[in-house]
């Protein structure tokens, strides 16, 4: 289901620039990561029907609410 939401994204969002997924050193810890040209980018992939409809069926896998971090490039 993760690949196929990052499938989704970067086939249907053009504000999106990154959407890929990836799995830490810890085999159970994985993290997408993601860049939007503007918050109202984000904000449309939040509100896009794959995210939501994606979103809700992993949310079974998930354990927990997920850690969401917001970076600044330097």
């Amino acid at each position: 289901m993760a690949k196929e939401l990052a499938a989704q994204v970067n086939a249907k969002e053009p504000g999106c620039r990154l959407y890929i997924l990836t799995r830490s050193a810890s085999p159970q810890t994985y993290v997408f990561l993601e860049r939007y040209d503007d918050q109202a980018a984000s904000d449309a992939h939040v509100a896009s029907e794959h995210f939501r409809e994606l979103g809700r069926k992993m949310g079974a896998f998930l354990d927990g609410r997920p850690d969401i971090q917001r970076l600044t490039e330097v």
